[in-house]
């Protein structure tokens, strides 16, 4: 689990303080979801509560756009806030996407198969 104090958990709040509908993906959305990594980013898109016009995504791919991406989301509790994260189902399809699959990408992969096991349970 992230820790609100750290700097990424600290991040995630800022972000979810500055009233932005964000979805959180990549590395730190696995971790949310219990895959046990050590990762560097915060892999994010969002539209901008007010003016629609103001849309980040950090990568400019159609498929991982705030509109593709939303309807594979979830809302989890993060240390009592309310966080849109991609789904562990859909963040696995993202990740076996990858071409060639890094190391970190397989080993996500195999964490992501294992946390959907135990949802299943």
């Amino acid at each position: 689990m992230i820790d609100s104090n750290d700097f990424f958990g600290r991040v995630i709040l800022d972000l979810l303080d500055a009233d932005l509908d964000l979805i959180l993906y990549g590395g730190m959305a696995a971790v949310i979801h219990g895959v046990e990594r050590t990762t560097l980013d915060v892999v994010f898109t969002f539209i901008h509560p007010q003016d629609a016009f103001l849309h980040l995504g950090v990568f400019i791919m159609p498929e991982l756009r705030y509109e593709a991406l939303l309807p594979h989301s979830e809302i989890l509790d993060f240390h009592g806030r309310s966080l849109r994260v991609l789904s562990a189902k859909h963040l696995l399809r993202l990740k076996q996407a990858i071409g060639p699959p890094r190391a970190k990408d397989e080993m996500d992969i195999a964490e992501l198969k294992k946390v959907l096991e135990r949802e299943d349970d």
